[in-house]
């Protein structure tokens, strides 16, 4: 009689065909970002309970009636108009949350078969998801997916240079309204920081925040004045320390890193004019502060599964661009 000797299955062996795998028990994100700025934005979020869309009354001007007079002669009462109406479109994002009805029941065995809750994974790479794409319309010029995109930082920080109209206010025809908007084509300086942001403030109104991408927040950190410090650490040898802040300030305004933000820019903002306005309450579903929406999850007719959906309604607007501004072509 031969012996037998069959060859093993692929992938397996002594130990493996017998021995369970360990899989650690949460998931690793390798496309986490972090959100400063939208982070910012939310956490100062005004909401709005209704409306066919986001209007603002502006004062352009100021009222050229009055002035000095003598004893009892006549005083100018005309009517003067100084006021118009910025609006803005809602804007609406989604992420959808889909589960086939296998994928749930194989996740919810009664023997430990599962190892992270499916519904609960999803839902958090759902929301991660939405959060990108938000973070990412932050910078845009609003036309993106035929103009269903945000008016973002592209738009609220322009002069009419690349963007004709914004808030339904045409930036060629009234100077009141454009930004403080140039290419600078070098790299960044101190005295280049201090241009742009005396062009924004007026007395004690200035930008109270800087956003620019990492690459050129480094290039800021360089110029400083490097004060090199050793201390001596914890396990008795020297600790090195570079002396270079975590938070870099001008005038006391942040200078804040942003990795969505568009290379070679820089923006100067204002968070009283500029906001993110959200939708209070969504007529079936419930709300937060924030204006994220999650939708009941649902079976489709011609599938065996359940749909939801994260929602989240609202616009970014400035209300004054002649007190933001913005560099583009930083080298």
């Amino acid at each position: 009689m031969s012996l037998i000797t069959n060859t093993p299955a692929t992938g397996w062996d002594r130990v493996t065909s017998i021995t369970r795998s360990k899989v650690m028990p949460y998931v690793v994100h390798q496309t986490m970002n972090d959100y400063p700025l939208l982070k910012r934005l939310l956490s100062k979020a005004v909401k709005k309970s209704g409306g066919s869309r986001i209007e603002a009354p502006i004062t352009y001007k100021f009222k050229t009636q009055g002035g000095w007079y003598s004893g009892i002669e006549v005083l100018n009462a005309a009517l003067e108009n100084t006021r118009t109406r910025a609006y803005w479109s809602w804007k609406q994002l989604f992420e959808p949350l889909v589960f086939s009805n296998i994928e749930i029941f194989q996740n919810h065995g009664d023997s430990g078969e599962q190892i992270v809750d499916l519904l609960r994974q999803e839902a958090e790479e759902v929301k991660d998801s939405l959060r990108n794409n938000f973070a990412t319309s932050l910078y845009s010029d609003g036309t993106g997916d035929d103009g269903k995109e945000m008016d973002g930082l592209l738009a609220a920080t322009d002069d009419g240079s690349n963007v004709a109209t914004y808030g339904g206010i045409p930036f060629a025809t009234y100077a009141w309204w454009q930004a403080q908007y140039s290419a600078l084509s070098a790299a960044i300086s101190w005295a280049a920081l201090a241009t742009r942001y005396d062009e924004c403030k007026s007395g004690a109104d200035v930008p109270n925040l800087i956003v620019t991408t990492e690459e050129v927040w480094t290039d800021l950190e360089a110029l400083l004045e490097v004060a090199v410090r050793y201390n001596w650490g914890k396990n008795g040898g020297p600790q090195f320390d570079g002396g270079v802040p975590d938070t870099i300030r001008f005038r006391g305004s942040e200078i804040m890193s942003d990795e969505y933000c568009p290379s070679g820019r820089m923006f100067f903002l204002n968070d009283k004019y500029l906001k993110v306005v959200v939708a209070s309450k969504h007529p079936k579903y419930k709300t937060d502060p924030m204006g994220f929406t999650t939708t009941d999850l649902k079976e489709p007719s011609d599938q065996d599964g359940q749909v939801g959906f994260l929602l989240w309604w609202g616009n970014l607007i400035n209300t004054r661009p002649s007190r933001t501004g913005q560099y583009a072509s930083i080298s």
